[in-house]
């Protein structure tokens, strides 16, 4: 592992407080950053704020860069316009998203999100390590599956079984009309997974 990033708040890549651990010249460097977009958050010293994170201690493997582990902390509330003000309550939203390279670079599926409870004293925490593109992407192969698979099946199935029937033509029209429907939906999931693909790689 090369570099470890976390959200503060907030749900997705925009407006999003973000630390980023990332190796440098053999030690971890700590970096208060922000994003304001589907790109690579800026440090908030670039942004006129302040840097409000001071690394403790860390420990890097010797070996194949399997993991990272570091210490560091700041103040709950910094006073910097950059920095979400971190409050002691049930439920505050973190993200996370890592990579191999030995600095920060798009993450591709190695993103998710944590819900913690900060007023515990313990470890409940709940994880919701589904993205959005997580969910699109799941959406669309059980749409697909279930549109190839079984729904174009059915105006066939009518053709051969109800072609007799007086109310045959409408009904068969109408299920028709309902697959066409399912596989415009189907296409437009896609479409809309191709675009998010497209704006969260890297500038």
């Amino acid at each position: 592992m090369g570099w470890v990033g976390l959200g503060l708040g907030g749900t997705g890549m925009i407006n999003v407080d973000m630390v980023t651990i990332e190796r440098k010249n053999g030690s971890l460097a700590v970096t208060d950053r922000y994003a304001t977009d589907y790109a690579a958050p800026q440090s908030d010293v670039d942004l006129g704020g302040n840097e409000s994170y001071t690394l403790v201690e860390y420990e890097l493997p010797t070996d194949d860069k399997t993991y990272i582990r570091a210490k560091f902390w700041r103040l709950l509330d910094t006073g910097d316009p950059w920095d979400t003000v971190i409050a002691k309550e049930p439920g505050f939203l973190m993200s996370w998203a890592f990579g191999t390279s030995t600095s920060m670079s798009y993450h591709g599926d190695n993103v998710g999100m944590v819900q913690v409870d900060l007023n515990s004293t313990g470890s409940q925490e709940s994880a919701a390590r589904y993205s959005t593109m997580d969910i699109l992407t799941y959406s669309h192969k059980i749409g697909q599956t279930l549109l190839w698979g079984i729904v174009i099946d059915i105006p066939l199935l009518t053709v051969l079984f109800l072609r007799t029937w007086k109310y045959f033509a409408i009904t068969h029209a109408i299920i028709s009309a309902v697959v066409g429907a399912f596989g415009t939906a189907s296409l437009i999931i896609q479409t809309i997974i191709c675009n998010l693909s497209n704006r969260i790689q890297p500038d």
